[in-house]
């Protein structure tokens, strides 16, 4: 019975194994994907709000915690880049603004 235990316990592990390298390879996570996503959204409303401070911080957290999550050339990357440099933008950071635009371009 032990060496059937370990058998499919190994047959398991293997089954996950192969199950993340395919994920892996079809692209980003899902999940971190939906979460970019709402990280994205929540700037835009705290925006459309009115409360810049808040956006600002919130955006600078998007973008960096979508580039770590899904890279730097995702497009939800560029997005919360985008985000952020409209951010600036509207502060009068206007050469802040522009390097982040440029960043998102190249994404």
């Amino acid at each position: 019975m032990r060496l059937f235990a370990r058998r499919a316990a190994a047959a398991v592990f293997a089954a996950a194994t192969f199950c993340q390298a395919a994920a892996a390879q079809d692209g980003p996570d899902p999940v971190q994907e939906r979460l970019a996503e709402a990280r994205n959204r929540t700037v835009l409303e705290l925006f459309r709000s009115g409360d810049g401070d808040a956006a600002l911080a919130a955006a600078e957290d998007a973008a960096a915690a979508n580039a770590a999550a899904l890279g730097p050339g995702h497009e939800r990357t560029a997005a919360a880049w985008f985000n952020l440099a409209s951010i600036h933008g509207a502060q009068g950071r206007l050469e802040a603004a522009a390097a982040l635009h440029e960043k998102a371009l190249a994404a």
